[in-house]
């Protein structure tokens, strides 16, 4: 594979998120609000060994849920590297930031800097926009993905690093305004037409592309047994089985 596209030695950035994810259940929390019911279940689930992922606000789902070990914070808004990043990235145990180039805000601090301080720990993707990402992740861009909502990439990430099967948690998605109601997470301090026009485009846009983009993961990496399940029982991106939380509860415990 190609992966001259990204941070140096990419090779072996995508071996560490293998072994940060260790074969482990990978629980992606996202701010949709269904996860308000994860609070019932986190005693259960905090005695099992899972992996945990989000995006953007790591430090909301951390508060409500769980300590997060990989966080996918790209968006220039994410104002990436921030202090947030630097306590995120020197905590004692392992984790990960999946990041790009395009949002990495450099005044902050000089990207060679950055590699310096925390290199293991970091992986860049690019958020292709254009027309042959629907083509792609490929052999010679595997780890260029389609830019829309963020956890897309993160399922994605879940897949290549071999998680046991990968479970989403508050992914409803938008089709409307009584489907407004995150929980956290930095798309709130948008005024609501503008935020709900995006979340209704990432929403259909995820449902629309989302197949194809696995079946190029899965082609790419020759991982096809990975399975996604969406914990959020009214979602709208309609690709992946949905089960009650009684039923994660019973699927992470085997």
């Amino acid at each position: 594979m190609n992966f001259s596209h990204y941070l140096p030695d990419t090779e072996q950035r995508i071996e560490r998120l293998r072994n940060l994810i260790g074969g482990r259940s990978l629980l992606i929390l996202l701010p949709g609000p269904s996860i308000k019911q994860l609070t019932d279940y986190m005693p259960a689930l905090s005695k099992l060994d899972l992996c945990y992922a989000t995006v953007n606000d790591y430090w909301v789902m951390e508060e409500l849920y769980h300590p997060i070990d990989i966080v996918l914070r790209s968006a220039v808004e994410c104002d990436v590297p921030c202090e947030r990043d630097y306590a995120f990235l020197s905590r004692p145990q392992p984790n990960m930031l999946v990041s790009e180039e395009a949002g990495y805000h450099s005044q902050n601090m000089p990207l060679v800097e950055f590699l310096n301080e925390s290199d293991e720990r970091l992986l860049w993707f690019v958020a292709d926009r254009t027309n042959l990402a629907l083509t792609r992740p490929n052999l010679q861009f595997p780890l260029h993905f389609l830019a829309q909502a963020s956890f897309s990439i993160l399922v994605c990430l879940g897949i290549i690093g071999k998680a046991k099967q990968i479970i989403l948690f508050g992914a409803e998605g938008v089709q409307g305004d009584k489907d407004i109601g995150a929980v956290g997470g930095w798309t709130l301090g948008d005024p609501m037409p503008l935020r709900q026009q995006r979340l209704i485009m990432d929403t259909n846009l995820y449902r629309q592309t989302m197949k194809g983009i696995l079946r190029n993961v899965c082609d790419t990496y020759a991982i096809w047994n990975v399975p996604i399940l969406n914990c959020s029982p009214y979602s709208h991106y309609g690709i992946h089985q949905i089960i009650s939380y009684e039923k994660m509860l019973e699927v992470v415990s085997v």
